[in-house]
């Protein structure tokens, strides 16, 4: 279990890490294989993810578990469609290596797991999905890596 200071860390990275910004949409738009639509979904869809993890923070730190339930059931959404999104265009617009390949699947069944638990209208318990959080955080992390390595390095360069 992270430290509550390396968690910090972590999702201060992931943060940073994760948001493809104005600048480099242009160079992901140039990119052979990978369309400006695309590069601009793609963006899209990592800023309404980071969005809502802020939201759920905040909604955790202040314990109201009715507008943790309904903005973690949004997010649930939003996370299902962003790991489709993953495979079925990002796969299909690039070229991924097969080790790439190979670690957004792995990444993919990490993920999945969070969707399955949180699926339910029930209240989460708000210390497990704080803790949840933060793995999911950590895992979103490493999958716009792989993502951004598949998108700004393709094999072909």
């Amino acid at each position: 279990m992270p430290t509550q200071t390396s968690a910090k860390q972590a999702k201060s990275k992931a943060r940073k890490v994760a948001y493809i910004g104005p600048g480099q949409d242009l160079n992901l738009i140039n990119k052979p294989g990978m369309d400006g639509h695309s590069a601009q979904q793609l963006a899209k869809s990592r800023a309404v993810l980071l969005s809502y993890l802020l939201k759920l923070k905040k909604s955790i730190d202040a314990e109201h578990a009715d507008l943790t339930q309904a903005i973690c059931h949004r997010f649930r959404q939003h996370l299902t469609d962003y790991i489709s999104y993953g495979h079925f265009r990002l796969l299909k617009s690039c070229t991924p290596q097969a080790h790439q390949i190979v670690a957004l699947q792995a990444n993919t069944q990490g993920l999945l797991p969070f969707t399955e638990r949180y699926s339910g209208h029930r209240t989460p318990r708000l210390p497990q999905l704080k803790n949840d959080l933060e793995d999911l955080a950590l895992a979103l992390e490493a999958r716009f890596e792989i993502e951004d390595e598949v998108v700004l390095n393709p094999p072909w360069q």
